[in-house]
């Protein structure tokens, strides 16, 4: 096709346009791979176009698809369809009308398109991750090919997204009195890690105007498309004033354009915050995120490595989001009388304390001493809904206890913390205390478990193997009731043996205990959560159901302490307007 293309530039006039510096640049068609749209100024010309177009093809063995061809000439009409009225032709994906400006339709076409993708996914059995995933891979970037040639303005992408949560909502994969900011967070910043469209439109629609207008004074063909977009005030043209009107961007002389993308999408993340910090309820999980003691990334690790449905999330997100009370008719908590909210109910309740929150506790010690036992040796050890603890077990190569107390030498005021390993091959006695509390009490609470036991460990140094080697690790493990850790945690779990996939695991548990309790005390009727992408999970819940997760009598020990669209190839014929 390229001799063809060079032989209509020879013999034919152009449609010229005039550049913002009086630059001329003219063509008189259009060419990719083998879709072609020729331009003229009169139909005398544009006939001779058509002849010499069908002369080529014929010669090189190729016909002109009259059925998927347009043209508003009537000269031109026996060659494709003529175009008469509201009529349209699509050209490379695009439907356009009769004088060559892009349809009305193009709008819904895109909307229509990206919904029955969203559709698709949600039928499916993803994990809320990989959902997630596809939907942004698979779905959100069918705009891609449309931004900066159909004219689109900001509150049309924003109507894209609202479209795309609408979905979610109706599947259970979002709620709507969820946080719509944290939405399109990073997964690594407690977010959901969804694409904004509004967002990706202002990035691309920035490198787009930014390119052309680098090679302005170079190109031709570039200065008259940045003419064209001037002339017709598209949004492109307004981008930059637009964004330094939103987030304050300012594009600096010299500056790399990848450089100033990168800076954009820190602001846009920022605005998030912005409208997160203003909502008294969603603003309380970020409160601590700029604290240096706080590691965000760890307190994401059930967000990123957990398995979980699509509903399962939503419910978990929802509570961390701790906008629950409204499901409650009553404004004080009927078994203490306080002010109902749901970090009361999570943390705060000294009626729940030794029942909720030590069964909380219960599973998260269960599945810790589990990984403690297996390290040391214990055989036969059953899967974790199966697992029962008892007050201590003996192998060759030491001993592990729980919720046991140590009768040393010397009397000692905290000689009971909720796990004890003690390790022959190693020589190492490592103490291990569990704590679930709120996030005003994370760093003080982790600080207390860490110095409470030193003088118990000082005491078991000589008295444990009989020498003064023996080395004592002191190892808290406290999270909040909304998953969130300190910057420590995660050296402290890795002393345990404890992955990044079983860490997610645990912070899963917490969050699952702490939903079903709020629930049942916010007077709704709160099923367990299950996880219905994966069968093992799905068993494991099962089994779980069938009996209180640790009862006092699986632990062996005296009683427990309160813990804490694609274009066919066609020939489009259309004149100039």
């Amino acid at each position: 096709m390229d001799p063809l293309s060079r032989r209509l530039r020879q013999l034919y006039p152009s449609v010229q346009i005039r550049t913002s510096d009086s630059r001329e640049f003219g063509t008189n068609h259009l060419l990719y791979i083998d879709d072609l749209k020729l331009l003229a100024k009169d139909e005398d010309v544009m006939q001779k176009m058509t002849k010499e177009t069908e002369e080529y093809l014929t010669h090189i063995g190729l016909i002109i698809n009259r059925d998927k061809s347009a043209t508003n000439s009537s000269r031109c009409a026996d060659t494709a369809r003529l175009l008469e009225g509201p009529e349209t032709y699509k050209y490379l994906g695009i439907t356009e009308t009769r004088y060559s400006s892009v349809s009305r339709g193009m709008y819904s076409r895109i909307c229509e398109e990206i919904k029955k993708r969203v559709n698709m996914l949600l039928d499916t059995d993803l994990s809320a991750k990989n959902l997630f995933r596809a939907v942004n891979q698979y779905a959100l970037t069918v705009p891609n090919y449309y931004i900066g040639v159909v004219p689109m303005e900001p509150y049309q992408f924003a109507r894209l997204d609202r479209m795309v949560r609408t979905q979610l909502y109706e599947k259970g994969a979002h709620k709507h009195c969820a946080n719509i900011s944290r939405l399109y967070l990073p997964r690594k910043e407690l977010g959901g890690g969804l694409h904004n469209l509004e967002f990706r439109a202002e990035m691309m629609l920035l490198n787009l105007w930014l390119t052309l207008s680098a090679d302005e004074n170079k190109s031709t063909r570039r200065a008259a498309i940045l003419q064209h977009h001037r002339q017709t005030y598209s949004h492109a043209s307004l981008i930059t004033t637009y964004l330094h009107d939103k987030y304050g961007l300012t594009i600096r002389d010299n500056e790399v354009i990848p450089k100033t993308i990168q800076h954009l999408r820190k602001l846009q993340n920022r605005s998030l915050y912005n409208v997160i910090s203003t909502t008294k309820l969603h603003k309380l999980l970020f409160s601590r995120r700029e604290l240096d003691s706080v590691d965000l990334e760890e307190s994401t690790l059930w967000l990123r490595k957990s398995m979980l449905t699509p509903q399962e999330e939503a419910k978990l997100i929802n509570l961390q989001d701790r906008n629950l009370q409204w499901m409650s008719s009553k404004k004080n908590h009927k078994k203490c009388g306080k002010y109902l909210d749901v970090e009361h109910l999570a943390s705060k309740c000294d009626r729940l304390l030794h029942t909720d929150y030590v069964r909380r506790h219960d599973e998260v010690a269960r599945r810790i001493h589990r990984t403690l036992a297996k390290e040391l040796g214990v055989k036969n050890i059953k899967k974790v809904e199966r697992y029962k603890i008892d007050d201590r077990k003996f192998t060759k190569n030491g001993w592990i206890s729980y919720d046991m107390s140590i009768h040393t030498e010397k009397k000692v005021q905290f000689n009971r913390p909720d796990i004890i390993v003690a390790g022959k091959r190693k020589n190492r006695i490592t103490i291990v205390e569990i704590g679930i509390t709120s996030q005003n009490n994370l760093v003080k609470t982790e600080m207390e478990k860490k110095d409470k036991y030193q003088d118990l460990g000082k005491q078991m140094k000589f008295q444990t193997f009989g020498n003064h080697d023996t080395e004592i690790v002191i190892i808290p493990w406290v999270m909040t009731w909304d998953g969130v850790v300190t910057e420590f945690h995660n050296s402290y779990r890795r002393q345990l043996g404890i992955s990044d996939r079983m860490e997610a695991q645990l912070q899963r548990i917490v969050l699952q205990q702490s939903h079903n309790f709020v629930l049942r005390e916010l007077g709704v009727a709160a099923t367990g959560i299950t996880c219905e992408c994966d069968p093992a999970r799905k068993r494991q819940a099962a089994n779980m159901d069938r009996g209180p997760p640790l009862k006092e009598r699986e632990v062996h020990a005296s009683a427990r302490r309160p813990a804490l669209p694609s274009a066919a190839p066609a020939l489009a014929v259309a004149c100039g307007a």
